[in-house]
């Protein structure tokens, strides 16, 4: 497990590299830092009326009844193992006075903090894209209907490779839920749910009024096998149910760490699931009396804290540690905690979570460690009160995943300790580093390796070109030459596992559908003993009826992914943020269709196929596939101009291939171009070559859409080549 520390290291070196970003950063304009923007309960916010006492020492402890009687408070609850008391007053500003009496009268004997509050950290939101005042129209894209969506509509089981895993065990350990409860009515969980208590209502009926718990209980180990609903990591695991938060997600310090004391207590009990969080002062006794519980939960009784890693893309983590405030995220922070970090279809950092970075800032180098593993965390399918199933995104999502693959290694290895457990997910996991967007190299839970399983083939994501919406059903084959090896068919998610393949043999996987172009794509050799995962996704195009007039060109641009990017692009600028737009490893770019009749159209203008000049911009990528397309119906005479843009005023973020400046992960999109039903040329923009020092625009073809003939320019330039 990893250190977490916050290392400040003076050198020369370090000073060269600072003076650099910092020149980076006042170029922007050196804005004024704000107050952080917290996904999770802020700083300072707390429940009213109450204070957590703590009894420093045995004395204490026996004169804690006298000092609420003295005060004027009723004990609501206690922890003995802290030594923690939750006082409860009749009124705020009564609790507020005794705060000030304890802190100067009773120090010796006893500390006292607010009821500070924790919550369900939520994902940032990003603003909807503009244009001269108006937001852009996207054509709505068709989805799996979640009602009952199957076990193959789960993209992150086939990601961490579950399918592969072997055959759950009875053996598998027990996970304890400390969330907004658990709806234990709902069929995918019904009869495995344990009701342990309710610390919002402080009684036995940890019923669910959120949804997020029912979750996160889903994702962890939903029963499989039961012709309905989903499957979850390790559905033979008993779910163990602490309601901590309230029906708006949010819940006391005191609550929080009663139940994880009373889960490390529960002898059932192997794992924790921890998807909330707030920040805490280090060194105060409320930051060290918590972890005095992580760390009753993790080293005393040998259980395993997943904890989730927090949603704010290190946006407060960046501020609280420039400004040197001391305030870090809990439970996540804690050494003792197996915090998670969240990952995308095709392993990127999910734009939201949090992650371990080390940065050069005004000549003082920052270290952040405090994550210890990767798991899916973004779009993920699961149960929700009142039979209803959905799908949520965040590092909420990730924990119980986690938390779900403890429970599987350890029920298979029952003798391992839980840092046994731990360091077998760890040294197993797929590795993302930075150019998956994680500055640190962490692990991605690769579930059929932690459990000794192997398999040698190819994944990957097959999507609707023109939607960008996963393709269910489609064919896919393994061949070397012409001969067909093997061959599967997508899941509802669009994801397809070929498997049973020869490591060292190079193979073409050819894709088919009915109603779409069949394509073939070079796979590369295949690696023995591993399932490689496809960087980019696969895009058949429907096939279109061609007339005298309607020719139907379509235009697909597609790259690797548009996560991370927007923390980047909206914390640009700011004092304490390391890094700017055009550095991180994911992309979003806008295409641009200019016609000859003088019109562009792109996400801002989408155009139409139903009226003249018959051009329609068919999907906007923004916070969506990294995939974007236009399709021109019947074509004009003259030229067509086509350019892709990652300008940060035209919401972009990322590189195409070349940066301004600083650490930049080309994204490297490809664009491929049919005319009628019949792919007639693709341009990598790694061939790409610039003008000048540009970084902007990269200007890709002319299309003389009358004779069908492409000019490629294929050139990176700061100009325009045309008006959007």
């Amino acid at each position: 497990m990893k250190g977490r520390r916050l290392d400040r290291l003076l050198t020369a070196v370090a000073a060269a590299a600072a003076a650099t970003v910092l020149v980076l950063v006042l170029a922007a304009g050196g804005q004024t830092p704000a107050g952080p923007g917290s996904d999770t309960s802020g700083v300072g916010a707390y429940i009213p009326r109450q204070l957590v006492v703590l009894a420093k020492t045995p004395q204490a402890d026996k004169d804690v009844k006298a000092l609420a009687n003295a005060l004027g408070a009723v004990i609501q609850a206690e922890i003995p193992q802290g030594r923690l008391f939750l006082f409860v007053f009749s009124d705020d500003a009564t609790a507020g006075n005794a705060l000030l009496k304890i802190k100067k009268d009773n120090k010796e004997s006893f500390d006292a903090w607010r009821n500070w509050k924790f919550s369900i950290p939520k994902p940032a939101r990003p603003p909807k894209k503009t244009h001269a005042g108006a937001a852009a129209v996207v054509p709505v894209e068709p989805e799996h209907i979640t009602s009952d969506p199957g076990y193959s509509a789960q993209w992150g089981l086939h990601r961490i490779k579950e399918p592969w895993s072997g055959n759950p065990l009875s053996t598998d350990k027990g996970i304890a839920i400390l969330d907004t409860g658990v709806d234990y009515n709902h069929s995918d969980l019904s009869g495995k749910v344990v009701k342990c208590f309710d610390y919002i209502d402080w009684d036995t009926d940890p019923m669910d009024l959120n949804g997020h718990g029912t979750h996160c209980a889903g994702i962890a180990a939903a029963k499989a096998a039961n012709a309905t609903g989903i499957h979850g990591v390790s559905p033979n695991s008993k779910i163990y149910a602490y309601r901590v938060l309230d029906a708006s997600g949010s819940g006391g310090y005191f609550g929080v760490t009663q139940a994880i004391y009373d889960a490390a207590d529960n002898a059932n009990v192997s794992i924790l699931s921890m998807s909330f969080g707030g920040y805490l002062y280090s060194g105060s006794s409320a930051y060290t009396s918590l972890e005095s519980a992580i760390k009753y939960a993790r080293n005393t009784k040998g259980k395993i804290c997943c904890v989730a890693a927090g949603n704010e893309f290190n946006w407060d983590l960046f501020y609280y540690v420039y400004y040197d405030w001391g305030y870090y995220p809990v439970p996540a922070w804690y050494p003792a905690s197996f915090t998670v970090g969240a990952s995308e279809y095709k392993d990127f950092r999910a734009y939201f979570s949090n992650y371990d970075v080390t940065y050069v800032l005004n000549y003082e180098t920052f270290t952040i460690s405090f994550v210890d593993i990767v798991a899916p965390g973004y779009d993920i399918l699961s149960t929700l009160p009142y039979e209803q199933y959905g799908n949520y995104s965040g590092t909420s999502m990730a924990a119980p995943m986690a938390a779900g693959a403890c429970a599987r290694v350890w029920g298979l290895h029952p003798t391992y300790t839980a840092t046994q457990v731990q360091n077998r997910l760890i040294t197993t996991g797929k590795s993302v580093g930075p150019t998956k967007g994680f500055p640190s190299t962490e692990k991605r839970i690769d579930l059929m390796k932690a459990l000794g399983k192997s398999q040698t083939g190819f994944q990957g994501i097959v999507l609707n070109a023109e939607g960008a919406y996963p393709l269910n059903g489609a064919k896919v084959e393994a061949l070397v030459g012409t001969t067909v090896k093997t061959s599967t068919t997508t899941n509802k998610a669009g994801f397809f596992t070929l498997i049973g393949l020869t490591g060292g043999t190079t193979y073409t996987l050819r894709f088919s559908r009915a109603g779409y172009l069949t394509e073939s794509y070079s796979a590369g050799a295949a690696t023995a003993n591993l399932i490689k995962d496809a960087d980019a996704s696969y895009n058949l195009v429907p096939i279109r009826t061609l007339t005298s007039t309607d020719k139907y060109y379509r235009i697909v641009l597609s790259w690797g992914s548009g996560q991370p990017g927007y923390d980047f692009y909206y914390m640009d600028g700011y004092t304490y943020f390391p890094y700017r737009w055009w550095m991180p490893a994911g992309m979003e770019a806008n295409s641009y269709l200019y016609t000859p009749s003088g019109y562009t159209y792109g996400w801002w203008d989408t155009g139409s196929l139903a009226e003249s000049p018959y051009v329609q911009f068919m999907h906007d990528s923004y916070f969506d596939r990294s995939a974007e397309c236009h399709v021109i119906r019947t074509p004009e005479s003259g030229t067509y101009q086509y350019a892709v843009c990652v300008e940060d005023e035209d919401y972009g973020w990322g590189t195409v291939k070349y940066s301004k400046g600083g650490t930049a992960y080309a994204a490297y999109p490809i664009v491929r171009i049919y005319k009628g039903n019949t792919l007639i040329k693709v341009i990598n923009s790694s061939a790409a070559t610039r003008v000048g020092t540009g970084t902007l625009y990269w200007s890709v073809f002319n299309l003389n859409a009358a004779t069908g003939a492409v000019t490629v320019i294929n050139k990176i330039t700061d100009t325009k080549p045309f008006y959007f």
